[in-house]
């Protein structure tokens, strides 16, 4: 009996799939800290596979990141009765993650099939200083656009619900791993290195 069922299991196919996963790539960069306090940058993307061969994928992903926080600056008379004041200086960041790489599922069970992948990474950042939103044309508002490589590896599993007599059928991942990208380079703006834990989980279809 428990050898039909792991046979029945091993003899499941990865269909092709589409979903909208939740991503988060760790930024462990002194200078993330004046664009957001958290240690990661998340976002919503899109995740899609196709099986070339029972168990190994071909995985493409998408995902769009904005953050973004506001920077008191002091500035002081020169005259012997300083006088505090300042601006707040807005900083933003946009960047789009793309992704390209492969999954393998060594057990393929149409209830949890646990696989491990690795991808290839390339974000496109756009980052923002502007020290007077009410007007598009002030001297201090800065925009800068870097491009990075990076790479990424995981593990993770595939949820199911055993339908897998359905032609379209949900299914969920959730997955663990590390990524790193290469300096963003922001010119005068700065560099950004953004790198550490990966955690991706998503929901979508099968077919």
């Amino acid at each position: 009996m428990l050898c039909a069922m792991l046979l029945s299991s091993l003899a499941v196919a990865q269909a092709t799939e589409l979903s909208v996963e939740r991503a988060a790539l760790g930024a462990h960069d002194p200078a993330y800290n004046s664009i957001d306090y958290r240690d990661r940058l998340s976002g919503w993307g899109l995740r899609a596979g196709y099986a070339v061969v029972p168990g190994l994928s071909v995985i493409g992903s998408w995902s769009m990141q904005r953050r973004g926080a506001s920077n008191y600056a002091p500035s002081f008379l020169a005259d012997e009765e300083s006088s505090g004041g300042g601006a707040d200086t807005q900083v933003a960041l946009l960047g789009h993650t793309a992704g390209l790489g492969v999954k393998w599922n060594p057990i393929e069970n149409p209830w949890f099939s646990p696989y491990v992948g690795g991808q290839g990474l390339l974000q496109v950042g756009t980052l923002k200083l502007d020290d007077d939103l009410s007007r598009d044309d002030n001297v201090n508002q800065l925009t800068s656009r870097a491009f990075a490589p990076g790479f990424a590896v995981v593990g993770g599993a595939d949820v199911g619900l055993g339908l897998e007599g359905l032609a379209v059928r949900p299914m969920g991942h959730v997955e663990l791993g590390y990524g790193q990208l290469g300096a963003l380079d922001y010119d005068d703006l700065g560099e950004l290195r953004l790198r550490g834990l990966i955690v991706r989980a998503g929901v979508g279809v099968q077919f």
